[in-house]
């Protein structure tokens, strides 16, 4: 059983970035570039603000389901799914330069690369004390998500 849980959570690490370096300087720099060109951005067509609702909304369905993700050696086959989820919703918000979600999306971002790389920690050398590290990896992002989604439900009020 411990094998397999462990090999689970490799799968989990899988679905996280494969470094995390350069991650914070990469951030900061979409941050300002974000907060740089809010202002230019500030008025965006109708048509993009319903392509951006679309994105949103997908983004705060994966966010609310990995919500309720528990963090144990049963369930980190569901928690990478979920967690596979969200990173891909990421992208596509990313995709779709919405700046009035960008510094939702790097911190958002952000939390998902340290689950990642917590992940492989755990699958690496699997403990209670990487276990723990990766629990509170998924609990900083499940934290990090609530002002997201309540962002996501003033802005598009009919997801």
């Amino acid at each position: 059983m411990a094998v397999v849980s462990v090999s689970a959570f490799a799968l989990l690490a899988a679905c996280g970035p494969s470094s995390a370096s350069g991650t914070a300087g990469a951030s900061a720099n979409a941050s300002a570039a974000a907060r740089a060109s809010a202002a230019a951005r500030a008025s965006a067509s109708a048509s993009d603000a319903a392509i951006s609702c679309g994105q949103l909304t997908a983004l705060r369905t994966s966010l609310a389901k990995f919500g309720h993700a528990a963090v144990n050696l049963e369930s980190a086959g569901q928690l990478a799914a979920d967690l596979a989820n969200v990173d891909h919703q990421l992208g596509k918000l990313k995709d779709q330069t919405a700046v009035a979600f960008a510094a939702q999306e790097t911190q958002l971002t952000a939390a998902v690369d340290e689950i990642g790389k917590d992940a492989r920690t755990f699958a690496d050398h699997p403990s209670d004390a990487n276990l723990n590290q990766l629990a509170a990896a998924v609990n900083n992002l499940k934290a990090a998500a609530k002002p997201v989604i309540k962002k996501i439900d003033a802005t598009c009020p009919s997801a």
